[in-house]
């Protein structure tokens, strides 16, 4: 794809793949937070064992913490972000049709085979950027842009200073995903406290 001809427009073709919804797992807050919370509950039990010791127990709590539970969590973590990026990537699969994107400074508009249009700065109200991509997000309606679909630094450099100017920066997502993926953190909610009860 050539570079952007306008200084204050971008274009580029997107079409999303597993490794975008990966980098969307990763970035958001909630998939952190209950990690966070699993760990807490670890933690929790290790505190609370010594106060009420198994008598049979061979191993002490703090033994088993640092042995088997966390360098277990540590092993959780990166499979269950596996999981739930996979099952959210099957689930729109057929609705990732290429799309040409153009941001400019009056609005972003997109076009494929099915649809085109313009959409407001206003549709969306803050950005996150990852080390690959750009995630957009208002509640619940979301789109990003993964940066490798840009066709040179000027016009990376375009996009991040599009996307500043109307846009608020979040270190992190406020959960930018469709409705129907509140069924990723139900499976994820499931996988970990199905795999915490190995140790809890």
């Amino acid at each position: 794809m050539a570079p952007s001809a306008s200084a204050d427009r971008v274009t580029f073709r997107v079409q999303l793949g597993f490794r975008d919804y990966l980098d969307r797992t990763v970035a958001s807050w909630r998939t952190w937070g209950l990690f966070l919370v699993v760990a807490a509950l670890m933690a929790g039990t290790t505190l609370y064992q010594p106060a009420n010791p198994p008598p049979d127990a061979v191993n002490s709590a703090t033994k088993v913490f640092f042995m088997f539970e966390f360098p277990f969590l540590l092993v959780l973590v990166p499979i269950v972000i596996l999981i739930v990026s996979l099952h959210a990537w099957r689930m729109h699969r057929k609705y990732l049709a290429p799309q040409e994107m153009t941001l400019s400074e009056e609005s972003i508009s997109f076009a494929s085979s099915e649809a085109s249009g313009a959409l407001p700065w206003t549709s969306y109200t803050c950005y996150k950027e990852t080390r690959w991509s750009f995630i957009l997000w208002r509640g619940s309606v979301w789109t990003m842009f993964p940066k490798r679909t840009l066709a040179s630094s000027d016009d990376l450099r375009r996009c991040r200073n599009l996307l500043a100017k109307h846009l608020r920066q979040s270190r992190w997502p406020d959960f930018p995903f469709p409705v129907s993926s509140w069924l990723d953190v139900q499976l994820l909610t499931k996988v970990l406290v199905a795999t915490s009860q190995v140790f809890c």
